[in-house]
C-alpha cells in the first residue's frame, strides 16, 4: 500500500511540472521579419482569454496588460493586473523593447 501511495505521488509530481498537453515535439516554425512594423500599433489594452499553469505568473484570472509606448527607447511600459488564486488584485509593471538580438521586426 505505502508503494503505491509513494508511486501515485511521484507521478502526480512530475504530471503537475510537465509541458503542456497542446506542446507537441517538431520543428519551430520559419518566422519572417515583417517589413516597415510599426510598435506603436502593438499601443493599448490587451486581455489574456486563456492561461496555462505557470508558478511565475501570480494572475489566475481577468488578466489585462496595457501597453504604453515610447518614442524615446522604442519599446513600451506595461502595466499587467488581475486576480490572484486567492482573490487578491495584483499589478506588475516593466518594460520591453527591442535589442540587437530581437529587433522590432521580430515583435509579434
Amino acid at each position: 500500500m505505502f508503494s503505491t501511495l509513494v508511486a501515485a505521488t511521484l507521478v502526480a509530481l512530475v504530471s503537475a511540472d510537465g509541458i503542456p498537453d497542446f506542446v507537441v515535439p517538431g520543428k519551430c516554425a520559419k518566422v519572417a521579419n515583417q517589413d516597415k512594423f510599426d510598435l506603436r500599433k502593438y499601443s493599448g489594452r490587451w486581455y489574456q482569454t486563456q492561461i496555462i499553469d505557470n508558478a511565475y505568473q501570480p494572475f489566475t484570472r481577468c488578466i489585462h496588460s496595457n501597453y504604453d509606448y515610447s518614442d524615446s527607447d522604442y519599446g513600451f511600459k506595461v502595466t499587467t493586473a488581475g486576480f490572484s488564486p486567492s482573490n487578491e488584485y495584483l499589478r506588475m509593471q516593466g518594460k520591453i523593447y527591442p535589442t540587437k538580438d530581437f529587433p522590432a521586426a521580430h515583435a509579434h
